[in-house]
């Protein structure tokens, strides 16, 4: 169950020197938006107001998680010059391990190993920093059984090979009897395949739904 993961997530967590786990998996719907799961065993006074205020937005481990896939250890650079800081140090958030990971479907990750006290120091990571990505991998495979993480279907996924040729040459400035001739299809087709596809991505009109289809991944 997630409680079983949780828990053995936890006592692994506590055995390599921490005191709570923190993990966070953002899921790209398209440019329409993103829904962002979390799981922790931080307090949950903590954890209320964190996810209450969407505190993950201004959050500096988050934000440097987001630009890179390196594994890092919080310190004053990264995290400490900064408000969200000072209430997260009355928890007993002071120190912590973060590894972020960004698949190429949308989806981001980003697990920390937490403490109230003693900083990483050289020595520790690289002693134990095999450890904290093997724990990271186990977060991973174990949180993924339990949550809802998809990405959106891609641009390819969701619209036809036809489609997609269509829309191509729309790009490039054709109209439709020129796109017609290109693909030896009828006005009336290229029409057709027009309109399914502003249907499939909500749009009003040709210009927009080539700009969507770019922004969605497509490459023309």
């Amino acid at each position: 169950t997630l409680q079983n993961v949780e828990s053995s997530l936890l006592k692994a967590t506590q055995n390599l020197g921490f005191e709570h786990f923190a993990y966070g998996v953002r899921t790209s719907t398209g440019i329409m938006g993103s829904t962002v799961e979390m799981l922790n065993s931080y307090t949950d006074d903590w954890d209320s107001y964190y996810k209450q205020n969407r505190l993950y937005l201004v959050d500096p481990v988050v934000l440097h998680g987001s630009i890179s896939t390196h594994s890092f250890a919080w310190n004053d650079d990264i995290c400490f010059d900064n408000e969200l800081w000072e209430s997260a140090i009355s928890y007993g958030i002071r120190y912590g391990w973060t590894k972020s990971t960004h698949r190429p479907n949308g989806v981001s990750s980003l697990f920390s190993l937490v403490r109230s006290d003693s900083c990483l120091d050289e020595g520790e990571l690289t002693l134990l920093t095999p450890n904290y990505l093997w724990l990271n991998c186990i977060a991973e495979q174990g949180f993924e059984r339990y949550l809802d993480i998809h990405a959106a279907p891609s641009i390819e996924e969701l619209l036809t090979p036809r489609e997609i040729e269509v829309l191509k040459w729309t790009a490039i400035g054709k109209t439709t009897s020129e796109t017609s001739m290109i693909l030896g299809i009828s006005d009336r087709t290229v029409t057709f395949h027009v309109q399914n596809t502003m249907k499939k991505l909500n749009t009003a009109n040709k210009t927009s739904t080539v700009v969507k289809a770019a922004l969605l991944g497509l490459d023309f």
